[in-house]
C-alpha cells in the first residue's frame, strides 16, 4: 500500500478509491554498528495481562527477545508516532527480568534494554506511559453518517472513509449491518503497512482441497466433519458462480504461550485457497514465555494476499477484548460490485469487478479501508494467480514461524459472529449464513466445519462449536473456537 492521505471529499473519477495494497518491502538489513540506548523500565501487576508500551522512532521495525534465547524474536512495528505495544503477564513468583529491544533509524542500529518487573500496586502509567495523555488511535476521523445516507454516491462514501452502502432492498440485512457501522464515529488510520516475512501458512493448508482433508467426527458437541492440521473453524467450497463477499465479527481472545516458549494463534476471514489465491484479514497473538514466570505477548492485526508476505498495520493497534469486524468483497475500483445477467453466464462478476476490497473495524475506534488487484500480479519474483472465487474461510489458525509449524497458544474462548458470505450468481439479493452441518447443502456450496488435530500424535488441538446468531438473523449461527492443546 503506498503511504497516501485520504482522498477528499468530491473525488475525480481517478481518485475515488483507497490506497492499493501492494507487496511490502523486506525490513532493512543489519547494520554494521549497533549503539546503544538508553535503558527503559516497565513495571506490570501480578497475573494481569498488562500492555506495555515503549517509545521509538516513528515508523521503526523492532526485534524484542530475550537475551538467553536470541534467536526467538518478535518483530514490533511502531506506529507513526513512535509507540510500539506488547502484553506481558507476571506469573507469581516472578523476578526483574530484562529484553532487549534492536531497531534501525537513519541508518544506524540502536539495542535498548527493557527491563520489567511485577508490582501488586502497579498503575497503568508504569507500563504505558506513552498513552498516558494521547488517544489510544490517531488518524483522521470519521464523524457518525448523519441526515439522508442515500444522498452520497458510493464514490463519495468511499473517499470519505465510509464502506459503500449496500441496497437495502436487495440486501437488508447486509444494509442493517452497514448502518450500524457508519453511524459510529471511527479514527480512519494510515494505510501505511509492513511485512511480517517470518509468518507463512503451512504447506497443507494453503491449497489444500477439502477432499484431501482427513474425516473425522471431533470432539463431543463440536460440529467439525473433517480435521486438518492447521485450521479450525467453517470452509465452504463449490459455489454456484463465485464467492465474491466474506463478512465475520470476533472478540480478539487473550493468548498466552501455556508451557512452550514460543507459541502463535491467528483469526481471519478469507475469500479462495483454492488455487494457491488467498485473500484473507484477521489478528494474530504471537508469544513468548520467559523462564515459566513471563508471558510476553504480541496483538496485532494483519491482511494478506498470496504468495507475498504477511503485512500488519502498525496504526491500528489491537487488544483482548476489542470486537473486530472484518469485510472482504470484490468489486470495482469505487467499491460496487457489478454483476452479469444470470443469462449471460454463469460466474456472476464482470471484468468490471477488479479489485478486492478490505474493510477493518474495531471497537477501539480504528478503521482502515484498502483494495488489492483481482488479476494475476507479479512482484519481486513471486506471481499471483488472481482471484477465482471458489472458496470461502471463517478460521482460528496455527501459522508457521520462520518456515516452522508453531504451537497453537492458549486462547480463551472466542465467538466469531455475524460470518457470512455471497455468491455473485445471486447477486445481492441473497447472502448466506453459516449453518450446522447436517449432510444438507446451504445452495450449491460444500459447507465442512473442521478440527485442527496434530498429524503426529492425532490430538486434537482446537475445535468449533455451532451456536444459534439469531441477532444477526433467525437462520444464522456463529462459531465458537475452543482450545483444547497446545502441539
Amino acid at each position: 500500500m503506498t503511504d497516501q492521505p485520504l482522498l477528499e471529499d468530491r473525488p475525480s473519477p481517478t481518485e475515488a478509491r483507497p490506497s492499493v495494497l501492494a507487496s511490502p518491502t523486506l525490513p532493512l538489513p543489519p547494520p554494521r554498528e549497533v549503539n546503544r540506548g538508553e535503558p527503559i523500565e516497565r513495571q506490570v501487576p501480578v497475573e494481569e495481562e498488562t500492555l506495555v508500551t515503549l517509545r521509538v522512532p516513528p515508523r521503526a521495525i523492532c526485534q524484542l527477545y530475550h537475551p538467553g534465547n536470541p534467536d526467538r524474536r518478535l518483530q514490533l512495528d511502531a506506529d507513526d508516532r513512535g509507540i510500539v505495544r506488547v502484553h506481558a503477564t507476571a506469573k507469581v513468583g516472578a523476578q526483574p527480568t530484562e529484553l532487549l529491544l534492536e531497531y534501525q533509524h537513519d541508518g544506524q542500529g540502536w539495542r535498548q534494554s527493557v527491563a520489567i518487573s511485577a508490582d501488586l500496586h502497579c498503575t497503568p502509567e508504569m507500563s504505558a506511559p506513552e498513552l498516558a495523555d494521547v488517544p489510544v488511535v490517531t488518524g483522521s476521523v470519521r464523524p457518525p453518517l448523519e441526515g439522508d445516507v442515500a444522498e452520497l454516491s458510493t464514490r463519495e462514501l468511499v473517499a470519505r472513509g465510509y464502506p459503500p452502502r449496500p441496497d437495502p432492498a436487495k440486501a437488508p440485512a447486509r444494509y442493517a449491518r452497514w448502518l450500524r457501522t457508519v453511524s459510529r464515529p471511527s479514527t480512519v488510520v494510515s494505510p501505511r503497512i509492513v511485512a511480517h516475512p517470518e509468518l507463512s501458512h503451512a504447506p497443507d493448508s494453503a491449497g489444500q482441497n477439502m477432499a484431501e482433508a482427513i474425516p473425522g467426527t471431533g470432539q463431543p458437541g463440536s460440529e467439525a466433519n473433517a480435521n486438518w492440521s492447521t485450521w479450525c473453524g467453517a470452509y465452504v467450497n463449490k459455489p454456484t458462480g463465485q464467492f465474491y463477499n466474506i463478512s465475520a465479527t470476533w472478540t480478539v481472545p487473550a493468548s498466552v504461550p501455556f508451557g512452550e516458549e514460543f507459541a502463535a494463534v491467528v483469526e481471519w476471514i478469507g475469500l479462495d485457497n483454492f488455487a494457491g489465491d488467498l485473500y484473507q484479514a484477521g489478528t494474530g497473538a504471537l508469544c513468548l514465555d520467559i523462564a515459566g514466570f513471563w508471558q510476553i505477548t504480541s496483538y496485532f492485526m494483519w491482511m494478506e494476499s498470496l504468495p507475498w508476505s504477511w503485512w500488519v498495520v502498525p496504526n491500528f493497534p489491537v487488544s483482548p477484548g476489542d470486537q473486530l469486524t472484518v469485510d472482504i468483497w470484490v468489486a470495482d475500483p469505487y467499491g460496487t460490485t457489478e454483476f452479469k445477467d444470470p443469462t449471460e453466464g454463469n460466474d456472476g462478476l464482470t471484468r468490471a469487478d477488479n479489485s478486492v476490497w478490505f474493510y477493518l473495524v474495531s471497537s477501539n475506534g480504528a478503521s482502515f479501508m484498502g483494495t488489492y488487484p483481482t488479476a494475476p500480479e507479479s512482484l519481486g519474483g513471486l506471481q499471483s494467480t488472481g482471484f477465482t472465487g471458489r472458496t470461502a474461510e471463517f478460521i482460528i489458525e496455527r501459522p508457521q514461524v520462520n518456515g516452522a509449524s508453531t504451537p497453537l497458544a492458549f486462547f480463551t474462548p472466542t465467538l466469531m459472529r455475524a460470518c457470512s458470505y455471497g455468491d455473485a450468481l445471486y447477486g445481492d439479493w441473497e447472502m448466506f449464513f453459516l449453518q450446522p452441518d447436517n449432510g444438507s447443502e446451504p445452495f450449491d456450496g460444500n459447507l465442512q466445519y473442521l478440527n485442527m488435530v496434530d498429524p503426529a500424535n492425532n490430538d486434537t488441538l482446537a475445535v468449533p462449536f455451532v451456536l444459534p446468531d439469531p441477532a444477526e438473523n433467525p437462520s444464522a449461527n456463529m462459531i465458537m473456537f475452543a482450545w483444547l492443546d497446545w502441539l
